[in-house]
Order: C-alpha cells, then sequence, then structure tokens
C-alpha cells in the first residue's frame, strides 16, 4: 500500500503540532484570565493529534475496501 503523507509533510505537520501544543500549554499554565479567541485555540490545538489520527484511519480503511472490491 502506498504512502499517504510524505516524509515532508509529516515533518512539517509534526513541527506545527509541537509548536501550537507548547504555545496552547504556556496558555494554560499562565495564570491570566484567558479571552476566547485564546481558548478556541487552544482547543484547537490540544484536539489536533486526535483529529488527524481519524484522518488517518479514515483513509486507511476506505483505501483498503477500495482494493478489495475493485472490479477489473
Amino acid at each position: 500500500m502506498e504512502t499517504l503523507v510524505s516524509p515532508q509533510q509529516a515533518f512539517f505537520g509534526s513541527l506545527l503540532y509541537a509548536s501550537s501544543l507548547i504555545w496552547a500549554l504556556s496558555l494554560i499554565f499562565k495564570h491570566e484570565d484567558k479571552k476566547a479567541t485564546e481558548t478556541y485555540w487552544l482547543c484547537v490545538a490540544l484536539i489536533l493529534p486526535f483529529l488527524g489520527s481519524i484522518i488517518y484511519l479514515l483513509k486507511h480503511y476506505t483505501a483498503d475496501r477500495k482494493e478489495k472490491h475493485a472490479t477489473v
């Protein structure tokens, strides 16, 4: 089966996630009042890997289904 993402895409995605996670954690540990936009981006940064995992699994299982039911 072919790869779903290139190594370069995986690297930049991991880099983007790591930077957003560090930023989100710095917002958590600040003991200031948070604005609504900060809270929104905090939730996005923490939920991002779960959404990526769901997309990866959906691509993986739909690719297998297409190969099994392909007609020649």
